[in-house]
This record gives C-alpha cells, sequence and structure tokens, in this order.
C-alpha cells in the first residue's frame, strides 16, 4: 500500500529533521571535544631543571628545583602564551625549595630567542616588563613568595653564574617567607613604597619588597636597576643577563599561577643568542 503524498512529504520531512539533528549532536561532539582538548595542559615539565620554551622560543619556563630533590611539576597551558601553573608540588623544607619561573635573555647559559640580553649595564635605557599573577596557594602549610629576579655579572657568559655580580629581586606577594639578610633603606618606586634589603652571597643580594602587596604590576626595571647603582650594589660596567617572574617555594605552593609576563629593554644592539642553549651540567 502506498502513501498518500501529504504522508510521503511528513516522513521526508522528518528524514532531514532526523538527519539536521545527527548533524548538530555530530557538530557538538566534535566542539566538546576540542575544547576538552584545549583544556588538556600543552606540556608539564617536572624534572628538576626541565624547561620549555614558549612564544616560539622568545620566552622559557623553568621548573627550578634548585634547593630539594621533592617532587614539583609546572603546567604550562599554552606554548603561544606565557602563562604557568604550579601543578603538583612535595616541598616542606626549612629554606627555599625551588623558583618556578619565566623568563626572558640568558640563565645558566639558556637562552631564549632573539632577546636583547646579555647587555651592559650602562646600555640599558628602559626595561619595561609586566606580570600578574593569582595566589590560590595560601592557608597553613605553604611558604612562598612571587617575586620578578634580574641577573648580573662582569662578563657576558651566563653558563659559570653570577659569582662577583648581584642578583635584584622584586617582591610583589609572599607567605611567611622574608628576604635575605637585613632591610637597608625605603623607597618609592612606580607608585608604591618598597623596602629594600640587602646580603652578601658571592654576589651582592639586594630585594625590593613592595609593602602594600600586589598581584599584577607594570614596573620599569630600570627604576630598581637605578636605585641598586645609587647604593653601589651594581656596577654600570656589568652586564643584565635575564629576568625572570616566579615564585620561590619553601613549602606547598601547589596552585600558583603566573598569568602572564612580557619584557622589553630598550637600549644597544641585540647581542644576545638567537636560540636557547643546551643546558650545563649541574
Amino acid at each position: 500500500m502506498e502513501a498518500s503524498p501529504g504522508v510521503q512529504t511528513k516522513i521526508a520531512e522528518g528524514g532531514k529533521t532526523i538527519k539536521h539533528l545527527c548533524l548538530l549532536s555530530a557538530f557538538a561532539l566534535i566542539l566538546s571535544s576540542l575544547l576538552m582538548i584545549q583544556a588538556l595542559p600543552a606540556a608539564e615539565i617536572c624534572g628538576q631543571y626541565d624547561i620549555l620554551p614558549v612564544m616560539d622560543g622568545r620566552y622559557i619556563i623553568k621548573n627550578n628545583i634548585w634547593g630539594a630533590y621533592t617532587g614539583q611539576c609546572v603546567a604550562v597551558p599554552d606554548a603561544n602564551a606565557t602563562d604557568f601553573i604550579i601543578a603538583y608540588s612535595r616541598h616542606n623544607q626549612s629554606s627555599v625549595a625551588s623558583y618556578p619561573s619565566i623568563f626572558q635573555g640568558c640563565h645558566w647559559g639558556r637562552c631564549s630567542a632573539n632577546s636583547s640580553m646579555p647587555i651592559r649595564v650602562d646600555q640599558v635605557k628602559s626595561a619595561p616588563f609586566s606580570w600578574s599573577f593569582s595566589n590560590r596557594s595560601s592557608g597553613e602549610g605553604n611558604i612562598w613568595n612571587a617575586a620578578a629576579e634580574a641577573w648580573f655579572s662582569p662578563i657576558p657568559d651566563s653558563s659559570h653564574g653570577y659569582y662577583g655580580g648581584a642578583e635584584l629581586m622584586i617582591w610583589l606577594d609572599r607567605q611567611i617567607l622574608q628576604p635575605a639578610g637585613e632591610k637597608v633603606g625605603r623607597v618609592f618606586i612606580g607608585g608604591a613604597w618598597w623596602d629594600v634589603w640587602q646580603a652578601k652571597m658571592g654576589w651582592n643580594y639586594i630585594a625590593y619588597e613592595r609593602e602594600e602587596p600586589t598581584d599584577s604590576v607594570e614596573l620599569d626595571l630600570m627604576d630598581f636597576i637605578n636605585d641598586s647603582l645609587s647604593r653601589g650594589y651594581i656596577n654600570r660596567s656589568w652586564y643584565l643577563h635575564n629576568l625572570q617572574a616566579g615564585f620561590e617555594i619553601q613549602a606547598g605552593g601547589e596552585g600558583l599561577t603566573s598569568n602572564s609576563f612580557s619584557v622589553l629593554i630598550n637600549g644597544g644592539e641585540e647581542n644576545g643568542p638567537e636560540a636557547f642553549t643546551s643546558p650545563p651540567p649541574f
């Protein structure tokens, strides 16, 4: 028995509707899968000194467990961005265990691509940088700071360290942890007051601790360098090797997140390597 034309039309329309629903379901499934893939970390570094170049090698993220042998992993969601998160940490030390961070320039012979560093301090006109982070690791059992850091030495090669040079830190926030050495002064930079700490460690250690903690800054590194120059802690003939941002962790630290980081060195000729090199032996 053959169906009437009206019934045939309804059957055809029903078939089209089912077909459209199937296509929509398939599209939703594909979209859901893509979102799940995007939510997964692009990479996770867990080795003691593991590194991961991002932004076409212009920045390098490092795990950097330099003061302990306890576990730590850094998740990097996107190799085309500068964010990272402390995904795993088992530190519970009596002193700093690690400094997971992102940097531009050269650090212990590892160099980012197309950097202006190393560069002599007297060639740097300005060094604006920005950094924002999220504190998801507070409370009992967590000891850390959120700090930017720059390294200096009398020679352009960083592969042998920074002895005779300087370490300049810019502390934005902290949980219990305190800068090394003693407080030697106070200075107003970038719209805020900073306590100045200093110690001698085979190199000059200088820490600028923000009196009012913050989780986001736009600063010029040269303002801090100039203050250190006036105090005699840095020499104009020394080389600026890098600028970093991350977390010194003594205990806990899981969930600390670096959201974004950028650096621009305005100065002399670009005399840094064009690509990062193999890590030196530790």
